[in-house]
């Protein structure tokens, strides 16, 4: 009798650490998938700010519409005469905005924030902002526009 006992226990001793093990490795492909999860969201985030201020800044001339005159006046940047043809007078004011304004005017103050104008061959043209640290998160959104009557790339890259 007594050795049916020990081995009942042995069982449920068996039963209890195998039941243990599945209960770990469960809780740590949860954490895993649950972080790879915010990873993508935050990712998706970052690039839908991206793609929303830089069609801002290439769809349309900004309100008010000759801010470039009067900084003062600046609610909301737009660089663009027509729609994607770059104003060169707007480019070059917005590199010399505050870059916390900018942040803040293209609701993007959650993230850093590095723009590039470029030429049709990758030559910088203007750039504003600061330059992403290699070991972070980054999304760059390049946009092909009109700058002086030839093609040109705006880029924007968001960074946190």
């Amino acid at each position: 009798m007594q050795k049916r006992g020990q081995i009942a226990i042995m069982d449920l001793f068996l039963a209890v650490a195998i039941f243990t093990i599945i209960i770990v490795i469960v809780g740590v492909v949860w954490n895993m998938q649950t972080k790879r999860f915010e990873g993508s969201i935050a990712q998706s985030s970052m690039q839908i700010k991206a793609f929303q201020a830089t069609d801002l800044l290439v769809k349309n001339p900004g309100v008010k519409t000759e801010w470039e005159e009067n900084l003062t006046v600046l609610a909301i940047p737009g660089l663009s005469t027509n729609d994607r043809t770059i104003s060169e007078a707007k480019a070059s004011n917005f590199t010399s905005l505050d870059y916390d304004l900018v942040r803040q005017l293209l609701n993007i103050q959650e993230y850093e924030f590095y723009f590039r104008l470029l030429d049709d061959e990758g030559e910088l043209i203007i750039s504003s902002g600061k330059a992403p640290i290699a070991t972070t998160s980054s999304v760059a959104v390049r946009r092909f526009v009109h700058y002086k009557d030839n093609l040109a790339i705006l880029e924007l890259t968001l960074w946190a």
